[in-house]
């Protein structure tokens, strides 16, 4: 029996060493080689379980630690593990009640409350998640992953200076924490402290010289070197972060009155029973406004997140979820498309237009907004330190004659609030001729 419980020992050692090294398969081979001498072990029962977790194999994952539980009962390291399950497998409702349960079994247990305090800021209960990630913090003051998520969710709960100081306690346990970094940059971003940021921003670049996001922001610091749009990716994170509590912040923080003014000025131009596609939905601001013109709304976003909140609305008949900047693969044309704070993260217009023209029928009607470019800038259009582009009034008319349009009216309007001031920009109403007027 002694042999057994040192060859079992042996066999945990190096598997939990496979596993640190991140040989999953070798793991997993050593875990079953110890069940096989010991079949209801819990320990190697969880700690298999854990593996393919990790290795993305959930049914055998289930499998393992359900009959750990079974075996161990209501042990905490168990249910972390099916509560890290459930997370993965896209089950947080469950992987929260599994963690609640972790740490009131120990309270001591700071990777549970982590991961509560993630998936509270992932659910937009933010003051939740704050309490939850301070506790994680307290627990594990050297984890330095708690502190950057403890950073988002201030930041998120209009704490920038207190979530600077989580960020900054973050890099000063991990000098080269990209995530942490960037975070850091992109707050001072945000709040005009431009040389700081720009330092933060690029060391991701050098410790990432992928990072297409870094890359954008610090092209908007100065403005040179811009981009004909702001990259997929960029715009896809940003939105996909600000998902859960977009609709009040738009609305409630930056008096967001696009919509609104968007729909009088094509309401003229409505009947019932069109086909109308929203470009850019987010999560479905305004589309009840034309759902009673409508024989088929559409929605389209780069942002997953955001289309899941859009489908909860049940007000579109249909949502895709594509790069506005590439060619659509949509085979629908359309009568109306209407788009609101879109055209701000692109530069160059000729290709969202084309697209859009393509996609209209002869006749049809397109309605977006613009940011408008301040007249003491030069050329068509200028990127901003936001990350947003503005454009001159006369580019984008040129650009939309180009692309097959009339412009058929416009009107600058304040379009929403920033650091409280107001926020200049055009609509454009524009009409689809017959063919290319070029």
């Amino acid at each position: 029996m002694s042999g057994d419980i040192q060859d079992i020992n042996q066999l945990l050692y190096d598997a939990s060493s496979a596993r640190m090294q991140g040989r999953l398969d070798k793991a997993v081979e050593l875990f079953q080689k110890a069940l096989d001498c010991s079949p209801d072990q819990p320990r190697v029962l969880n700690a298999l379980g854990a593996v393919l977790t990790e290795k993305g194999d959930f049914d055998m994952a289930e499998k393992y630690l359900e009959k750990a539980r079974n075996v161990a009962g209501e042990s905490a390291s168990v249910l972390y593990n099916l509560g890290r399950l459930r997370q993965v497998q896209g089950r947080p409702d469950e992987a929260v009640r599994l963690y609640e349960k972790v740490v009131k079994l120990e309270p001591s247990m700071c990777v549970a409350w982590n991961n509560l305090g993630s998936l509270m800021l992932d659910a937009g209960m933010t003051g939740k998640a704050v309490n939850m990630l301070e506790q994680a913090v307290e627990c594990a003051p050297g984890m330095a992953v708690a502190w950057n998520n403890l950073g988002v969710a201030r930041e998120k709960a209009d704490m920038p200076g207190r979530a600077e100081e989580a960020f900054r306690m973050a890099i000063s346990l991990d000098a080269d924490y990209v995530s942490a970094l960037f975070n850091l940059g992109s707050l001072l971003l945000r709040e005009g402290r431009r040389g700081d940021a720009e330092v933060l921003l690029e060391k991701v670049v050098r410790l990432e010289p992928g990072n297409v996001t870094a890359s954008f922001l610090l092209k908007t610091i100065d403005g040179s070197g811009a981009p004909d749009a702001a990259p997929a990716e960029y715009v896809r994170r940003l939105f996909d972060d600000a998902a859960m509590d977009f609709d009040s912040t738009l609305v409630e923080k930056l008096e967001y009155r696009t919509p609104e003014l968007m729909f009088r000025m094509v309401e003229p131009f409505l009947t019932k029973g069109m086909r109308i596609l929203d470009l850019g939905c987010g999560t479905g601001l305004g589309a009840g406004m034309y759902r009673p013109y409508a024989s088929f709304l559409a929605g389209v976003d780069i942002s997953g997140r955001m289309l899941e909140i859009a489908d909860g609305k049940k007000v579109y008949d249909e949502l895709f979820q594509f790069d506005l900047g590439g060619k659509w693969p949509v085979e629908k044309k359309f009568d109306i498309i209407y788009s609101s704070d879109v055209f701000v993260y692109f530069g160059r217009l000729s290709g969202l237009l084309g697209q859009m023209a393509e996609h209209l029928e002869p006749g049809g009607i397109a309605v977006f907004s613009v940011e408008k470019m301040d007249r003491s800038g030069e050329g068509d259009f200028s990127l901003g330190p936001g990350g947003r582009y503005t454009h001159a009034p006369s580019f984008v008319e040129k650009e939309a004659w180009r692309c097959g349009f009339a412009v058929v009216e416009s009107a600058e309007e304040i379009l929403r609030k920033e650091a409280g001031k107001s926020v200049r920009g055009m609509i454009f109403v524009l009409k689809r001729q017959e063919k290319n007027l070029l």
